[in-house]
């Protein structure tokens, strides 16, 4: 993601804030401190589905014990997910959806349980010329939008 963030003095950048670290090696927590959080052992889950903390016993249970509380930790796994859901709901309607490359990073790195939906909008619009809609609908709003197979823009888009 092109926008990135740093926190109080430090010079260190992220793409989203630290709120706690986990380092683990094997069953044994590593001794550390970044930007001012102690490691340890705990984590949690998604935010809304499994707000609880996850206790790790030992490094391998990770992206486990995360997928259990409702975060893809795996970036590639997330992506691969996103991927597949938006060209099984493209498919639903005889469409294509397009898909930058960079605007699929993004999402990815937004997500952490993703669930992708299909929406639309009025017909009405698409008087609009499709190369300012498409643009509105990925830059601003981060929308996967849908054509046809001659490459008209459709009502619809994936979110």
């Amino acid at each position: 993601i092109a926008k990135r963030m740093r926190s109080a003095a430090s010079r260190t950048e992220f793409v989203r804030p630290v709120k706690w670290v986990v380092l683990l090696k094997d069953d044994q927590v590593i001794e550390a401190t970044i930007q001012d959080h102690k490691a340890g052992n705990v984590t949690y889950g998604h935010r809304f589905h499994a707000p609880e903390a996850v206790t790790l016993a030992h490094a391998n249970d990770y992206l486990a014990a995360l997928e259990k509380a409702y975060v893809v930790a795996n970036f590639e796994k997330r992506q691969a997910t996103i991927q597949e859901q938006v060209k099984k709901l493209a498919d639903e309607v005889n469409a294509t959806a397009i898909v930058p490359a960079d605007l699929l990073d993004e999402v990815t790195s937004l997500v952490e349980w993703p669930v992708a939906l299909r929406a639309t909008f009025e017909e009405r619009y698409l008087a609009v010329p499709q190369e300012a809609l498409i643009t509105t609908m990925q830059d601003n709003q981060k929308y996967f939008c849908l054509i046809n197979a001659e490459g008209k823009l459709q009502p619809y888009f994936i979110t």
